[in-house]
């Protein structure tokens, strides 16, 4: 028996379309022009991080903002259309299973959105 562990958003679940929509939702909300290129660059990172990296775009209000409006937004698209799994995600997760392999998760994703 193995034991896999395998990455959230954007490996298992198709996340990063959804994030970038969300993004583009909360950047107009504080009147901030985000190009793919620099949502992009936030691909992976904690809160703390993505908040600290977004400061070098906007003032801290804004940030705290953009952030509070993110979250909103994501959780509206989610709601309204689920989460897509990546291509494969449900096959590979199934195959392990059957053969009796330990699947664990990882993510950086704020532990309430994991459960």
């Amino acid at each position: 028996m193995n034991t896999f562990i395998f990455d959230m958003d954007g490996v298992l679940f198709d996340t990063e379309k959804i994030s970038w929509r969300a993004a583009k939702r909360a950047a107009a909300a504080v009147g901030f022009d985000m190009t793919e290129a620099q949502q992009a660059s936030f691909i992976g990172m904690n809160m703390r991080d993505y908040r600290k990296k977004l400061t070098e775009f906007v003032d801290e209000a804004s940030a705290d903002e953009y952030i509070r409006v993110f979250d909103e937004q994501s959780q509206v698209i989610i709601d309204a259309e689920g989460i897509p799994l990546k291509p494969g995600a449900r096959e590979i997760l199934e195959r392990l299973n059957e053969q009796g392999d330990t699947v664990a998760l990882a993510s950086s994703t704020k532990r309430p959105a994991i459960f």
